[in-house]
């Protein structure tokens, strides 16, 4: 009861003080010292009425500040600031109930900043990284400096904010070389070690320190695979926790997570944002390459001169590739240091190097691939096929070695073909007079029964031949042997024809 009276009695005071502390005076020095006297009787009043109702003494109730702070920082990067904050804060209880003064700007006094904020008017709700809540920057510095629109005031029904547990008193100090981890990457690039890089979290305190490092829901571009069991710190010793990330095949954009390190130190846990942001590169160069010359369905000839031809598109005119022609046998004929020129003359068709292409025959089908810088073309199919026969003239001559006493003998010899032209077939038709009833030729019999009589001569440079004939002769009259004669060449044509009358005679 006594303290009830003596809290309406102050209250009183400090009411009739305030409704009498702008009086006008005589302006005497006696005047001017009558109102200091009475403004330091209101100060003290205010004092105590504070002291009885619980509130603090607001002895300070302004703070100024050189430096923007905010959590992570210590009183060695801010000129001792983090301390004269918390010094600040802790004049209420009701805005930082620890009243701890670290020098360490942690989670409690980023709570107790927040309190702050609210109840001055500055900012109520967000993020420190959002609205500036639980930031002190310059809105906040100008009000805690009473410079701003808003100057400290008694704790008049405040915010319900849970605070945030004491850290036990048993905690350590580690100190992190890195707050967050920002990466860049433009789509083509090479990627190097540029994307992968270190945390180092030391351990400041006398005592082992104890931390679990964690990745909620890892992406698949953070490579980092992290022990989830808790690995321990000594006293001094750093250690390095690897950030690693890999950008290749991720679409142009803004990609996130979060690092979480906790444990027994102060500020646990401790969340080391990663970001990851991909842009777009350079449009690629298009490379490309198209054969002109041979197109599907050309045909080329043994021995002729022919031109392969193509053209490129973002590949250098100094890039050197080669041709190569697959046979139906699946033969793979390559044509090697060919420069990208556009053209490459072939001086004797189914000739490489120096190598007939090693097909029976050289003639048939292939597709034709040219490839510069790794980057080519197919067409097919491209005939190759044998040189036309040329026309011949055809000479038939015979001579007579003798007669056995039953078959008169003869040999016919026919020409005409050359090593570049020569002569595949003989085909021979013989019509055989009556008293001529039976004529051999080599092994062939009878060629009397009005069938051809064909001779290949494949296996020889020219094609010519002697034809030996065993004629059987039955009376003494000469009797002519006809022979139609045809010469047909490697492609399969006509190259002659001629009738040759072969004069048989019994003598």
């Amino acid at each position: 009861m006594k303290r009830y009276i003596v809290t309406r009695f102050l209250t009183l005071a400090v009411l009739v003080s305030v409704g009498f502390a702008t009086p006008t005076f005589a302006q005497t020095t006696d005047g001017a010292a009558q109102i200091q006297a009475l403004l330091a009787q209101v100060k003290a009043l205010q004092a105590q009425v504070a002291q009885l109702q619980g509130q603090p003494t607001n002895t300070n109730a302004c703070l100024s500040l050189s430096y923007n702070l905010y959590a992570d920082q210590e009183d060695a990067s801010t000129n001792g600031e983090v301390t004269k904050l918390q010094q600040f804060l802790a004049q209420d209880s009701s805005i930082y109930p620890a009243g701890l003064v670290t020098g360490y700007f942690g989670p409690m006094t980023e709570t107790a900043v927040q309190r702050w904020q609210a109840r001055n008017g500055v900012v109520s709700s967000g993020s420190p990284d959002t609205t500036g809540y639980g930031y002190v920057g310059p809105k906040t510095r100008a009000a805690m400096s009473c410079g701003g629109s808003t100057a400290y005031q008694p704790n008049v029904n405040p915010p319900v904010i849970t605070p945030t547990p004491t850290p036990p008193q048993d905690t350590n100090t580690v100190y992190f070389s890195s707050t967050f981890f920002d990466y860049g990457y433009t789509i083509g690039d090479p990627v190097s070690g540029t994307y992968s890089q270190q945390l180092i979290v030391t351990n400041g305190s006398k005592k082992d320190a104890h931390v679990k490092i964690t990745v909620d829901n890892q992406p698949a571009w953070l490579n980092t695979s992290y022990n989830t069991n808790t690995l321990t710190i000594n006293p001094g010793q750093p250690m390095g926790i690897g950030v690693s990330v890999n950008p290749i095949g991720l679409d142009a954009g803004t990609y996130k997570t979060e690092i979480n390190i906790s444990g027994d130190f102060t500020g646990s846990p401790k969340t080391i944002p990663v970001t990851l942001r991909i842009y777009e590169g350079a449009t690629p160069v298009t490379q490309s390459l198209n054969i002109t010359n041979p197109l599907d369905g050309h045909a080329w000839t043994v021995g002729d001169t022919q031109t392969f031809r193509w053209t490129t598109s973002g590949i250098a005119s100094g890039a050197v590739g080669y041709i190569e022609l697959v046979d139906s046998y699946g033969g793979v004929h390559r044509i090697s240091n060919v420069p990208n020129t556009g053209s490459y003359t072939w001086t004797n068709v189914g000739t490489i190097n120096g190598t007939t292409i090693p097909v029976t025959p050289p003639a048939g089908n292939y597709s034709v691939k040219i490839i510069m810088n790794n980057i080519g073309d197919i067409v097919g199919p491209l005939t190759i096929k044998e040189k036309q026969s040329q026309p011949i003239a055809i000479g038939a001559t015979f001579s007579n070695p003798g007669f056995d006493g039953q078959y008169k003998k003869y040999i016919l010899y026919l020409s005409g073909g050359t090593t570049a032209n020569p002569v595949k077939w003989w085909t021979l038709n013989f019509t055989c007079p009556s008293n001529v009833p039976e004529v051999n030729a080599k092994v062939a019999g009878n060629v009397c029964d009005g069938q051809p009589y064909q001779l290949g001569n494949e296996n020889t440079g020219t094609g010519n031949v002697d034809i030996p004939l065993n004629i059987l002769y039955t009376d003494l009259n000469a009797a002519d042997l006809k022979i139609h004669i045809k010469a047909t060449g490697k492609d399969g044509g006509t190259m002659g024809e001629i009738d040759y009358v072969l004069p048989v005679h019994k003598g």
